[in-house]
């Protein structure tokens, strides 16, 4: 059964579900931090970044969900981006997979290895 930690979008920006503020040192808050200061800030942010919709951890996989309804270029770049997260050389070890998923909960991109391609 899936554990989910999680923060959702608000406002057309990730934030955290509810509209409120993430447990301080949440692995979920802290990859959505990492996405917004390096894909996210206000006037230098990625074409990619505005259609993040979730940042979620189930058991291993980070899960982030998006309003996007095909695999194309923008799920490539948003499993791209968090990719610079998940096998980054100091990563969380707890982080083994990363999916990009639409807004059915569809799966449009799995990434089990960092030799998997997005």
């Amino acid at each position: 059964m899936a554990t989910g930690r999680g923060v959702g979008a608000c406002a057309g920006r990730v934030g955290v579900a509810g509209g409120g503020v993430g447990a301080p040192g949440s692995l979920a808050a802290e990859i959505q931090q990492h996405l917004a200061e390096n894909f996210g800030m206000p006037g230098y942010e990625t074409s990619w970044y505005p259609r993040i919709r979730s940042v979620t951890v189930e058991d291993s996989t980070l899960v982030i969900g998006t309003d996007l309804t095909s695999r194309n270029d923008a799920a490539s770049e948003v499993c791209g981006g968090g990719s610079n997260y998940v096998f980054a050389n100091d990563a969380d070890p707890s982080l083994t997979s990363l999916e990009v998923r639409g807004p059915g909960g569809q799966v449009l991109i799995h990434r089990g290895a960092v030799s998997d391609s997005c």
